[in-house]
């Protein structure tokens, strides 16, 4: 299971724990456009944006440990 969907399954069932700190990939996340796509080159300067100005972090700490004890 991608690592950043175990963190979130973690936080959200308390009968699951996760053993370990092992990170095999570091993988970024897609986003599929039709080729040739008006957004593609808006979609990425946001998200890169958003990455940089530390808002994806802040939105992962929110979500994910919302319901952790």
């Amino acid at each position: 299971m991608e690592s950043a969907t175990l963190d979130y399954q973690v936080t959200q069932n308390c009968n699951l724990t996760r053993v370990g700190n092992v990170v095999l990939g570091s993988n970024g996340y897609s986003i599929a456009l039709p080729k040739g796509s008006k957004w593609r080159e808006k979609l990425t300067r946001q998200i890169l944006d958003l990455n940089e100005k530390g808002i994806i972090m802040m939105m992962k700490e929110t979500w994910w440990k919302k319901n952790q004890q």
